[in-house]
């Protein structure tokens, strides 16, 4: 299992196994390594260092932080148990849904107060994910491409969940607050 978790962690370029033996030898794939951590930090960064500052609506950066941790915990679950797949790229489209979420309830926000950088920020961002799943889509299996969408799809659907229960702990706190 720890062969596994190294393939999925560092691209794997080779898909080595460790075939019963005591030995686990990986062949790094830098290029797509460093693109996928690099498009994680990203994403994270501007989800919960810039946009959470803005809006009331969006869910905390604690709610956040969960669901990033639910994502990374899918990703190697998934790679682990269910599929023979390598990397990260779920955490970081699925971020990248999150984002897109963070930037509607921005743009449709009447108390905006966003400095003029941050959406140009998270446009820029955006456009980054979408060129990443687009390169993907060329160089890639099909597969990777459904897998990709469909986290991204996640992260819109994990947002929900985040600002609906961000909605009612704060109609409780309300509640108490009046009684």
């Amino acid at each position: 299992m720890i062969c596994q978790l190294k393939r999925i962690l560092v691209y794997d370029a080779f898909n080595a196994k460790n075939n019963g033996s005591s030995t686990c030898v990986v062949q790094v794939d830098w290029f797509n390594t460093l693109l996928n951590y690099a498009l994680i930090m990203i994403n994270v960064a501007t989800v919960v260092l810039i946009l959470h500052r803005q809006v009331d609506a969006i869910p905390t950066r604690f709610a956040s932080c969960i669901c990033i941790a639910f994502v990374t915990a899918f990703q190697l679950c998934l790679c682990l148990f269910i599929a023979d797949c390598v990397g990260v790229s779920i955490i970081w489209c699925s971020t990248f849904g999150w984002l897109l979420m963070c930037m509607q309830t921005l743009s449709s926000s009447p108390t905006r107060t966003t400095a003029p950088t941050q959406p140009t920020v998270a446009r820029a961002v955006a456009f980054l994910d979408c060129g990443a799943i687009v390169f993907y889509a060329v160089v890639s299996d099909i597969i990777g491409t459904i897998a990709h969408c469909l986290a991204v799809v996640m992260g819109i659907v994990l947002w929900n969940v985040a600002t609906r229960s961000n909605k009612y702990s704060n109609e409780a706190e309300t509640r108490i607050k009046s009684n």
